[in-house]
């Protein structure tokens, strides 16, 4: 299902809990018309890919994203909490990943992302420690068009000195935005993160696109099925939200 479904079966089972009503026979009527939730919610992306046993599918993720290939990838995570993981190489460099998706464009990002950098740096410190840090990457999935004098969706910034004499290439931004993607087709591409991307989409317009058996996309497919969120999940979803997009 995509957005609008999504936030129309939350109020639906909002209202109907409300009203005490049958909330598992309306989520019923949900799972028998939708086969797959939508994967770009925050709570959903949380769960997907935030959790433990869907390791694999992650770090491709964080590969395809990062342009990880050889020995530069990304083979296993420590999870510090929902939203923030631990990264390591194969050369065994510890490093720290945030991602978060941004749904509208209705509020600033410089703040925001400056916070997260200085969050990094001081996460773990303690008084006499080394000022050396970890290598740091913050990715924001932009559900809008951002870069609109760009023909590229993928952007990575650095923090960089004016006059370009030096880069902090330990810290970077990295924006995807996939309305972009998405809007402009770019069939030449057939990337990772492409791949990803439609794949994605594809999930959230109910037709996924045929993957190999036991492949993270065929994996990630499983796991988005309607039918593993269960009522109480759902439920609270639904009664967490006081408002919904009209």
């Amino acid at each position: 299902m995509n957005k609008e479904q999504y936030a129309r079966l939350l109020k639906d089972i909002r209202d109907t809990h409300k009203q005490e009503d049958d909330v598992s026979a309306h989520i019923a009527n949900y799972k028998d018309r939708f086969k797959y939730i939508y994967i770009y919610n925050d709570s959903i992306f949380k769960l997907l890919f935030g959790a433990p046993e869907n390791e694999s599918v992650t770090i491709d993720f964080f590969n395809a994203i990062l342009e990880r290939t050889g020995s530069d990838c990304i083979d296993n995570l420590t999870y510090t909490t929902t939203t923030k993981e631990e990264a390591s190489s194969r050369h065994q460099q510890l490093e720290r990943i945030s991602i978060e998706i941004q749904h509208e464009d209705n509020k600033p990002y410089c703040d925001p992302l400056i916070l997260h950098s200085i969050k990094h740096q001081v996460t773990n410190k303690y008084y006499g420690d080394s000022l050396w840090t970890q290598d740091f990457s913050h990715i924001e999935l932009l559900l809008f068009d951002n870069f609109t004098n760009s023909k590229n969706y993928r952007h990575c910034e650095f923090f960089e000195h004016e006059e370009k004499q030096y880069s902090n290439l330990k810290q970077s931004l990295i924006f995807i935005e996939i309305s972009k993607f998405l809007k402009n087709n770019y069939a030449y591409d057939q990337s990772h993160l492409a791949q990803w991307i439609r794949f994605i989409d594809s999930i959230n317009n109910e037709s996924p696109i045929e993957t190999l058996k036991n492949s993270v996309f065929s994996q990630l497919e499983e796991k988005a099925k309607l039918c593993n969120f269960t009522k109480d999940f759902l439920v609270s979803e639904a009664t967490k939200i006081s408002i919904f997009p009209s």
